[in-house]
């Protein structure tokens, strides 16, 4: 109800045309850094794009406290509809598909994830050169094996490769 008559916006279709337009899209948190508490940073992602969402509170966006500690509690995984206003970022985004910010409005948490999940898409999507070269750090990189890819496989589709090769399927079928 909360989200009723509103137009849904893939997190692929976002762009700098979009500036200062109020959008709803819907995604898994990729990741959640919580800086203080009046400002926060939530990554979701969409298929294979992400967009980076902030969390600040204000007067003028009307979010509160609450709502920043509410978005901290949120375990990666986590399926929310976003409803939020589009900006640019003050410097480039590295870490997302989408080089704009949605300044958050309201957050709806539609499917909680595990706290502890099998395995991170991160760490499945690591490649074995990435991991190679990590065993000469401090601290290495996890191995995801693959009986537990195949256990988990819900969560292994979710990888970038996973995802590329649905994407590839899709476009030689049509």
């Amino acid at each position: 109800e909360a989200v009723e008559g509103k137009e849904w916006t893939d997190v692929s279709d976002l762009v700098e045309e979009m500036l200062e337009s109020e959008v709803l899209i819907r995604g898994r948190v990729h990741t959640n850094r919580p800086t203080s508490n009046k400002l926060g940073f939530v990554v979701l992602r969409e298929s294979g794009s992400t967009v980076q969402c902030v969390v600040s509170q204000s007067e003028k966006t009307k979010v509160g406290a609450n709502m920043v500690k509410y978005l901290k509690q949120l375990s990666r995984e986590s399926f929310v509809d976003v409803i939020g206003v589009v900006t640019l970022p003050k410097e480039p985004l590295t870490g997302t598909t989408q080089q704009v910010e949605i300044q958050v409005r309201k957050v709806y948490c539609i499917n909680k994830s595990l706290a502890k999940l099998p395995l991170s898409v991160e760490d499945a999507a690591r490649s074995e050169a990435d991991i190679e070269a990590s065993l000469q750090t401090p601290s290495p990189a996890a191995r995801v094996n693959q009986d537990t890819r195949l256990n988990y496989r819900v969560l292994d589709l979710r990888t970038p490769a996973n995802q590329a090769i649905f994407q590839l399927q899709y476009e030689v079928e049509y």
